[in-house]
């Protein structure tokens, strides 16, 4: 799978047409700060050779997913026989403001599971990993790093504001001038 890092929702789950369901429906997080309430997508099949069969656009309106949730979008393909691979391509994403995130000439990234299987790596992992790890950028934002996520950033919260919340943030440290022992 191919993603687009700089796309402010991301594919979390779907489920492909059934005999009893035509319908393909993707679960969709809002990765952004601001609530969205649009998406255009591109349905892309392919045959056992991975020939394009067909691609069909579709514009999904009426969503209205805040930061941080998932939505979901249903598409009914033209045609589904001979179809053995798809592709879901995130062209547009209206949000609330009245602004539009388009798909630009971003490189795109392959995207691999990193999912342990059950048993003891994993287990040691979540251990050293705790309830996560966060670091301050040069940027002054915030990186949370979780096992099995991609990193997210955030801006960093004010001190007192962090510590009345209990999180807990690395602050880089401050180098003074340097002194030469005579």
């Amino acid at each position: 799978m191919k993603i687009d890092l700089t796309c402010p929702v991301e594919l979390w789950q779907y489920a492909m047409p059934t005999e009893d369901d035509a319908d393909c429906t993707f679960v969709m997080n809002n990765l952004s700060d601001k609530v969205v309430v649009s998406v255009q997508v591109t349905l892309k099949c392919f045959d056992k050779e991975d020939m394009l069969l067909f691609s069909q656009t579709e514009r999904i309106q009426g969503l209205k997913a805040g930061v941080g949730e998932r939505f979901s979008i249903m598409l009914l393909p033209s045609q589904w026989r001979d179809v053995e691979g798809v592709d879901l391509v995130i062209e547009k994403v209206w949000f609330d403001d009245s602004t539009i995130w388009r798909r630009g000439n971003a490189p795109l990234t392959y995207y691999e599971s990193n999912a342990l299987p059950g048993g003891r790596a994993l287990d040691q992992l979540r251990f050293v990993a705790g309830g996560g790890l966060s670091l301050r950028a040069g940027s002054g934002v915030a990186v949370r790093l979780r096992p099995c996520q991609r990193a997210r950033k955030r801006p960093l919260l004010p001190l007192r504001t962090a510590a009345r919340r209990g999180v807990r943030q690395l602050q880089p440290r401050q180098r003074g001038p340097r002194h030469r022992r005579p």
